[in-house]
């Protein structure tokens, strides 16, 4: 249906090396996939949370082998009612090796602007200050953006001006119609 409707990629979740063969034999290609339930990488359990970042550097390296080529994702604390200061340094440190397994493998890593649900709005790289820390912060080539500028555009965000900043980066794009309804 995909390919018969115009369309080159279509976006997986945890894609295995038979989704991605399904998809070129259907003459597709993934748009992004996954990584490994991503809203839980940054559990409060120590041991959870090495778990989860393993699991993901082999994810990485497996997906990528198989011709993943941009891996998408959310940075949402396992506790948001921590303070940001203290859930971004996890990030970072929960990130860090799995930005440098995208490195390795000559991937992207492409983060999702989506603010989060109520009531905290938690996920911890949605707008351009949270990026530009981020990304300068894990120090990796593979880390980028996944442009949704509904997301932007419902936080007061300039989008376009956003995008000027991060096209460089850029590694997947979301499309949607935004309404912003005052009342």
């Amino acid at each position: 249906w995909a390919k018969q409707n115009g369309f080159d990629r279509i976006d997986l979740g945890r894609a295995t090396k038979q989704d991605m063969d399904a998809l070129r034999a259907a003459g597709l290609d993934a748009g992004s996939v996954d990584l490994v339930d991503f809203g839980k990488i940054m559990v409060t359990d120590a041991g959870q949370r090495k778990e989860a970042v393993e699991k993901n550097v082999a994810y990485v390296q497996e997906a990528a082998a198989a011709g993943a080529r941009v891996f998408f994702t959310c940075i949402i604390p396992g506790d948001p009612a921590r303070k940001r200061s203290e859930n971004y340094a996890l990030a970072v440190e929960t990130f860090a090796p799995i930005a440098k397994a995208c490195d390795a493998a000559g991937v992207g890593l492409a983060i999702e602007g989506w603010p989060g649900g109520g009531p905290h709005l938690a996920n911890l790289c949605c707008n351009p200050e949270t990026y530009r820390a981020f990304i300068k912060d894990l120090g990796c080539k593979s880390t980028g953006v996944n442009y949704d500028p509904s997301h932007l555009i419902r936080m007061g965000i300039d989008h376009i001006r956003f995008l000027r900043e991060f096209a460089p980066r850029v590694w997947h794009v979301h499309a949607k119609d935004t309404e912003l309804m005052p009342e």
